[in-house]
């Protein structure tokens, strides 16, 4: 099953692999690096390689993705489909990337060098702060958003820790 989480990475499994690993050993990430990554076979990063940015973000869609499958034969996407839009100009229009009339949230990537991650919420663009952290403000405003105000679908379907992080801490 954890294998899923890597098959769009394609010739880089391998490296995400051992950067996940390299990752998780550290504290709090303190090998992270939002546009590059880790040495590979004795060479720095290159941008032929992933950066930890697009592990992280790819990660949690594939969890959350799994959190919402009705079944473990399900092979869709339901989160990455539906709440992450990638690669998606500021002139997008909201309609078009959210599902269903209940749904006004969603994550959007605005910019693909480095990566950069805003919010769609109800139609309005939020602006997140630029370079290393964008990605953990951006999750952790998302997530807020739908534990407080949006998606009972996607609220009913949260790990519980999720929930916990933000009516506990934020």
């Amino acid at each position: 099953r954890a294998a899923r989480y890597f098959e769009h990475f394609g010739d880089s499994k391998e490296y995400v692999l051992n950067r996940i690993e390299e990752l998780a050993n550290g504290y709090c990430l303190n090998c992270y690096a939002y546009n590059g990554g880790g040495r590979w076979k004795d060479a720095d990063w290159t941008s032929a390689l992933p950066t930890d940015e697009r592990i992280v973000m790819s990660i949690f869609c594939s969890w959350m993705d799994d959190q919402l499958k009705e079944n473990e034969k399900d092979t869709s996407n339901p989160f990455t489909s539906n709440y992450l839009a990638e690669g998606m100009s500021k002139l997008i229009d909201p309609l078009a990337i959210t599902p269903g009339s209940e749904s006004k949230i969603c994550i959007i990537q605005t910019q693909k060098t480095p990566l950069h991650y805003n919010i769609l919420v109800a139609g309005e663009e939020w602006t997140i702060t630029r370079g290393y952290d964008n990605i953990f403000h951006c999750l952790i405003l998302f997530i807020y958003e739908i534990v407080t105000k949006h998606d009972s679908y996607l609220r009913k379907r949260l790990h519980p820790s999720l929930v916990d992080i933000v009516s506990t801490g934020l």
